[in-house]
């Protein structure tokens, strides 16, 4: 499972100082075919307008790796050609996933200390 799939609001690509459309545009075609046209006709193609189009609701950095996980290519491909977009995920942590809130939240589920008995 994806790092942070169970939260995918807190998911997202960090679009600031983005340098690799040219390695976007050479890899979006296979998860969207009418960009391939356009990217042919335009200089400059709005390549984060057709994703955020294409997800729908959806989270983009699930999407993406869903889609990637579709591809009929290895593993070792997929993560290539995953790696070759150097697309930065920014992982926003909320109070729901901390640690704390985790052990409050399944606390009387715990044993205590006192009743865990181990051999020296």
């Amino acid at each position: 499972m994806l790092a942070g799939a169970q939260y995918p609001a807190q998911l997202s690509i960090d679009w600031i100082g983005f340098e690799e459309e040219e390695r976007f545009g050479a890899t979006m075609p296979r998860f969207l075919p009418l960009l391939e046209e356009e990217a042919m006709v335009e200089a400059h193609v709005p390549y984060q307008d057709y994703l955020c189009s294409a997800k729908g609701r959806a989270n983009e950095v699930v999407w993406l790796v869903e889609r990637f996980k579709s591809l009929r290519i290895s593993e070792k491909e997929k993560a290539e050609a995953y790696d070759a977009l150097k697309i930065h995920v920014r992982w926003q942590f909320g109070v729901r996933a901390s640690r704390t809130t985790m052990e409050a939240r399944h606390a009387q589920g715990l044993l205590s200390r006192s009743s865990v008995d181990c051999p020296s």
